[in-house]
């Protein structure tokens, strides 16, 4: 009896302390989850705060470029020259995508979570400016000013099909669109001409490349996918708003930015995918970790797969520089049709890629 007596107490000696350690156990799972939910809702609650500075700094960009980048870009004095080049050719086009780019170096979880706030708004632009140009100007235009973006538009189309087509990104296929879209921007880069020659560009413009680079910072810095999402759509309105004013003041100039936009939206931010993963992995390298393993790893396997989805906008991308053709050359019923085509696809494309959830 005592033997049995002195097992019964030690079993309920044991039972009391495993309820215990199950007790504090579930105690400090539902302090993690407590404290996990509210860091939650903090980080919704700064991104809804820089979601508002953003939509605050696409007004004052909206602005500028009615007030001063506009008027001087129509001006006589600006209707050709480097000063006209430095617009149309790169700024421009940078301000539409910068804070596109900003969000193309996350990690490729889904493609087309992915490619509604990088590729899609991008290959938009193209397509927004097209029925901007075809809606809003009667006249025919001269194909000239426009030729070298219609060619590359058709060819980063094509190259965005053959990424479709292998349906994953290399190191060396993103690398390479990387740097070529650096060069593209280099030869599109004019030449400083002599002090007093020429126009000099508006300081307007100077202002909404820093208001489209503080975007950028401010969308890198979002967390949750709901104010990520609205602020792509800023983004996106902002671009169709500013290619919708520069048509009615030059709408050769609109349609050289909207391709422009197009091409180094697709090719920096599928190359910026590449460059990001090869940074990530030098510094844990660096670090001492693994870094060297994954390096091997994104260059024998892939940075990452599913590019299969963007087939749908290597077409539109040669679909758009059939546009620009036709919105220089047409006129009259068959210009309209194009026009509302252009716009409507466009948005209809954006509308698509953005309404998609992270998988």
């Amino acid at each position: 009896m005592p033997l049995a007596a002195s097992m019964a107490r030690m079993s309920e000696s044991v039972c009391i302390r495993a309820s215990i350690r199950a007790y504090r156990h579930a105690d400090g799972s539902r302090a993690r989850t407590v404290v996990a939910r509210h860091r939650y809702t903090a980080s919704r609650m700064v991104d809804w705060l820089l979601l508002a500075i953003h939509a605050v700094a696409a007004a004052l960009l909206v602005r500028t470029v009615i007030r001063s980048v506009a008027p001087a870009l129509a001006s006589p004095a600006m209707s050709h020259g480097s000063a006209r080049g430095l617009m149309t050719d790169l700024w421009l086009p940078i301000v539409l995508i910068g804070p596109l780019i900003a969000l193309a170096a996350r990690p490729v979880a889904d493609v087309p979570w992915w490619s509604g706030r990088t590729v899609a708004p991008a290959v938009g632009f193209a397509l927004l400016a097209v029925g901007a140009v075809a809606l809003g100007v009667s006249r025919r235009l001269s194909l000239r000013g426009a030729l070298f973006p219609l060619l590359m538009l058709a060819l980063v189309g094509a190259v965005t099909l053959l990424l479709a087509s292998a349906n994953r990104l290399s190191i060396g296929v993103g690398q390479t669109l990387f740097a070529s879209a650096v060069v593209l921007l280099w030869v599109n880069t004019p030449r400083v001409p002599p002090h007093g020659s020429e126009p000099h560009v508006p300081g307007g413009l100077l202002v909404i490349l820093i208001l489209s680079a503080a975007q950028a910072a401010l969308t890198a810095l979002m967390r949750t996918d709901e104010p990520l999402r609205l602020a792509t759509g800023v983004v996106v309105l902002q671009g169709a708003m500013t290619l919708g004013i520069l048509a009615r003041h030059s709408p050769l100039a609109t349609l050289s930015i909207g391709a422009w936009a197009a091409v180094y939206g697709a090719m920096l931010c599928v190359g910026m995918v590449s460059v990001a993963r090869l940074v990530r992995a030098t510094w844990f390298s660096a670090g001492g970790s693994d870094g060297d393993d994954r390096i091997l790893q994104a260059a024998s396997f892939g940075v990452a797969t599913g590019f299969a989805h963007l087939a749908i906008e290597g077409s539109l991308l040669i679909l758009a520089a059939l546009g620009v053709a036709g919105a220089t050359h047409l006129r009259g019923a068959p210009r309209i049709v194009l026009g509302l085509a252009a716009l409507v696809t466009g948005g209809a494309l954006i509308g698509w890629r953005l309404s998609a959830t992270p998988t």
